[in-house]
């Protein structure tokens, strides 16, 4: 059988190293090929006719032939494991990029109460406006920041339209709430009121 014509290998000077040349063991995980080749390296050269020799030459092509395709399997996982290494460190990324975003969301509306408080005239406006700053330093160290939205052209991905009015086509005229996005990713559209061109 194979590992019997395998026992021919060696039977040129030259055999040996080829065969060592070849045969790759840490590529070799099917243990019949590592009996295989186990088998004709513990083989002494010996003298045979030019049959043996084409018998050998076919043994050693076999043994190529699986080298080259066990060699392909081995680069094909590899790749497939590194694929999923990038793939499991990009989804870490973005769940710990994103993990603050429920909290985030609470704290909008807190926002909202108070930038309306800061707004209005009053012994307590510049204490308002002391706290909406610090909010906003801290909103600003997870990431999010406030959608640009007056004067510019509205932009149905960042913006929703409340109501439109006078002033230039499709820009933003006036500001009803505060749109934010965090890591480039909306977390809520402004609420704005649009010109339509009159």
């Amino acid at each position: 059988m194979v590992g019997e014509s395998a026992a021919g290998m060696l039977s040129s000077g030259g055999r040996q190293t080829k065969a060592h040349q070849t045969v790759n063991l840490a590529l070799l995980s099917d243990k019949k090929y590592l009996n295989i080749y186990h088998y004709v390296m513990q083989k002494k050269p010996s003298s045979h006719g030019k049959k043996q020799s084409s018998q050998d030459d076919a043994v050693v092509n076999d043994l190529e032939e699986q080298l080259a395709k066990l060699t392909d399997v081995a680069a094909r996982a590899q790749a497939d494991l590194q694929n999923f290494k990038d793939r499991q460190n990009r989804e870490g990324d973005e769940l710990r990029k994103f993990a603050a975003v429920p909290i985030v969301m609470s704290l909008l509306p807190v926002r909202d109460d108070l930038a309306l408080a800061a707004g209005h005239e009053g012994e307590a406006q510049d204490g308002f406006g002391q706290i909406l700053a610090k909010l906003d330093k801290v909103l600003s160290d997870f990431g999010v920041t406030m959608i640009k939205s007056l004067g510019e052209k509205v932009n149905p991905e960042l913006h929703e339209i409340v109501n439109t009015g006078e002033g230039e086509k499709d820009v933003i005229v006036g500001v009803h709430q505060e749109g934010f996005e965090m890591q480039g990713k909306v977390l809520r559209p402004a609420k704005v009121q649009v010109g339509v061109g009159s």
